[in-house]
């Protein structure tokens, strides 16, 4: 992914840059060349100089000016020679056009990658053997605040220790992580992401539960996380994932700290998971992500109102 990522810095420069030449063309179309020529130059100079802050590779930048560089010789070029398209307004469009074309094929190439990584990393942790098999939970009960029944799931089948950081490990091998994520805590069956942040990493929970949770428990989107919200993951379908943000500072990505499925606790960047950048922050005024849970032994009601 990464890869991509470089490549669509540098497409966005090349496309800025192109489009630049045209509107030039189009909007000056008497000027004379030299002018033109100044004018076209300065504006990809400033796009380039913006986006340059974003490119830590100079080979790209000097890419992009290549690129723009070139489509402004062409522009030039199409009102002398022979294949003349016939106007300055003209060329404008199609180095516009040229720009437009290039980003967007840029954007699709990136997307499809993403999609396929997704996939594959969704593959890997659901390859026969990876999730062990569940039953409800027959120790616990939990409600949520509105006094909606959750059901929870515990491993009917557990893997001893060696087996289960041996399967962690293949599955790490397999899927695309950023380098910069931290473990911060090992595999367990007994809790999945939604059972870490909802149970105290006591119990399993499904998808279907955690909107119930986000609807009876005071939940509300907020485009300003603070730690201690929630980031919900979804897939276009429904939640996929739940992380704790931990911190948030001007200008840097936000943190957050989750547990992988079955697999460790980790804490890395908001958008740099297996799970997707489609994400949304909730705050809930409740003191605790903590749902109403109770031993079916004991009446006494663990969680935060």
């Amino acid at each position: 992914m990464e890869e991509f990522d470089r490549q669509l810095m540098m497409a966005a420069p090349v496309s800025l840059g192109l489009t630049v030449v045209g509107i030039v063309q189009i909007l000056l179309p008497r000027m004379t060349l030299p002018w033109r020529v100044a004018l076209t130059g300065m504006g990809l100079g400033l796009a380039l100089l913006g986006s340059a802050n974003l490119i830590e590779d100079d080979r790209f930048t000097y890419a992009a000016f290549a690129a723009g560089v070139t489509g402004l010789v062409l522009s030039a070029l199409a009102r002398r020679a022979a294949w003349d398209l016939g106007s300055s307004r003209r060329t404008g469009a199609v180095v516009s056009v040229l720009g437009a074309v290039i980003l967007g094929a840029a954007v699709a190439r990136y997307e499809t990658a993403l999609n396929a990584k997704l996939d594959a990393d969704t593959e890997a942790m659901t390859l026969p053997g990876y999730i062990p098999e569940r039953e409800p939970d027959p120790e616990l009960v939990a409600h949520t605040d509105r006094g909606r029944a959750l059901t929870l799931w515990r491993p009917s089948t557990r893997w001893d220790a060696e087996s289960l950081h041996e399967r962690e490990s293949r599955c790490m091998s397999i899927i695309h992580v950023s380098p910069k994520i931290v473990r911060t805590g090992g595999p367990t069956e007994d809790t999945n992401c939604h059972g870490w942040v909802f149970t105290g990493g006591r119990s399993n929970l499904t998808n279907a539960e955690v909107e119930m949770i986000l609807a009876d428990n005071g939940y509300v989107p907020t485009t300003r996380p603070l730690p201690g919200d929630l980031a919900i993951y979804r897939n276009g379908v429904g939640i996929t994932h739940t992380a704790i943000v931990r911190a948030v500072e001007p200008g840097q990505p936000v943190i957050v700290e989750s547990k992988w499925s079955w697999m460790g606790v980790y804490r890395h960047n908001v958008d740099e998971s297996i799970y997707g950048v489609d994400y949304t922050y909730y705050r809930t005024p409740r003191a605790s992500h903590l749902v109403k849970l109770q031993d079916r032994s004991t009446p006494i009601f663990s969680g935060a109102e």
